[in-house]
C-alpha cells in the first residue's frame, strides 16, 4: 500500500489501490475461506495456520523479487531524529483534525465486515437460514465487491475520491445495513432479498476504496508516512469497534437495533467525509 501511493501518478491513484483491494479481497475473504474448508478435513487446524504462514512468505518473496521498481527511499535531511520523526507520526492525528477524522471514517469503513459474520448467523437461524446459506451468500457478495473495487476506484479518479465516499460509500452501506435487517422480517427466507440486501452494502462497501488514495494527500508530501500509518490505524481499529459495537448493543437493542445503529454510523461517516478536503481544496480561489 505505501508503495503505491508513493509510486502511483495521482490522477489514477484511486484505480491502482483499487488492485490492491482487489488482491487483498481475493486472498482475505475468498481464497483463504475456501481453502481452510478444504483443508480443515485433510489436516489440523494447527498445520493450517503454517500453510497460512508459506503463503506469506511466498507473497513476500514476490514482492521483493518480482518488483522491478526503482524507487529510491529519500533519506532524511532535515536533521531531524529518527525517534522524534517516529514520535510525531503517532500524534499527526492529533495535530491535524482533518487527518484524524479520516482514522474515524476509515475506522467505519470496515465495522460491517467484523460484526455482520458474529450477528447475521444468529439473527438468521429465527427465519430458518443455515449457516451454510448465510456463509454462501456473504462470500457472494464479498466477489461483487472485488468486482465493484476496480469500478468504483475509476469512479474516484473522475468525480473526485472525497465525494464519491460522501455520496456512495457510507450511504450505500447505511442503507444495506438496515435492508439486512428488514429484508428476513419483510421476505422471511427470501435468499435473493437477502443477496440483495448484501449486494448493496458490497456496492457502499467498494465506494470506499477512494478513501485510501484520499487520506496520505490530506497532507504534505514529507508527512505522507504518517498518513499512511494513521490509515491503518483505521483499518485495525475495525476489527475492535465491529465486535465492540454487537456486544454493546446487541443485548440492549437485539439484532434490529443494533443494524440500524451500524447504519447510522455508517451514514454518519459520509458526513464527515464532507470535511477531508485536500489541501489543493482548502486554497482559496481567485
Amino acid at each position: 500500500m505505501v508503495w503505491i501511493n508513493y509510486r502511483s501518478p495521482k490522477e489514477y491513484l484511486a484505480r491502482a489501490m483499487s488492485w490492491f483491494w482487489i488482491a487483498f479481497g481475493c486472498g482475505n475473504t475468498i481464497f483463504a475461506p475456501y481453502l481452510s474448508g478444504i483443508l480443515i478435513s485433510i489436516i489440523s487446524k494447527t498445520l493450517i495456520f503454517y500453510v497460512g504462514f508459506v503463503f506469506v512468505v511466498i507473497g513476500s518473496l514476490f514482492s521483493l523479487i518480482l518488483n522491478r521498481d526503482n524507487g529510491v527511499i529519500l533519506s532524511n535531511s532535515s536533521g531531524t531524529t529518527n525517534t522524534k520523526i517516529l514520535i510525531n507520526s503517532i500524534f499527526v492525528i492529533f495535530h491535524n483534525k482533518r487527518l484524524g477524522i479520516s482514522v474515524i471514517v476509515k475506522t467505519i469503513n470496515d465495522i460491517g465486515k467484523f460484526s455482520f459474520v458474529i450477528i447475521m448467523p444468529i439473527y438468521l437461524s429465527h427465519f430458518g437460514f443455515k449457516t451454510s446459506e448465510w456463509i454462501s451468500l456473504w462470500a457472494t457478495a464479498n466477489v461483487v465487491n472485488i468486482f465493484l473495487n476496480y469500478i468504483f476506484g475509476y469512479i474516484g479518479d473522475k468525480l473526485g475520491w472525497r465525494k464519491t465516499v460522501v455520496y456512495f460509500g457510507g450511504t450505500l452501506c447505511g442503507i444495506g445495513s438496515v435492508c439486512l435487517w428488514l429484508m428476513p422480517v419483510l421476505f422471511r427466507k427470501n435468499m435473493i432479498a437477502l443477496f440483495l440486501a448484501l449486494t448493496l452494502y458490497a456496492i457502499g462497501l467498494a465506494a470506499f476504496v477512494p478513501l485510501t488514495a484520499l487520506i496520505p494527500n490530506l497532507v504534505s508530501e514529507g508527512d505522507q508516512g504518517s498518513a499512511i500509518s494513521a490509515l491503518n490505524l483505521g483499518s485495525g481499529l475495525s476489527n475492535f469497534v465491529g465486535p465492540l459495537i454487537v456486544s454493546v448493543f446487541f443485548k440492549i437493542s437485539g439484532t434490529g437495533g443494533t443494524l440500524i445503529i451500524i447504519g447510522i454510523i455508517y451514514l454518519t461517516a459520509s458526513l464527515l467525509a464532507i470535511f477531508l478536503k485536500p489541501p489543493n481544496e482548502l486554497k482559496p480561489k481567485n
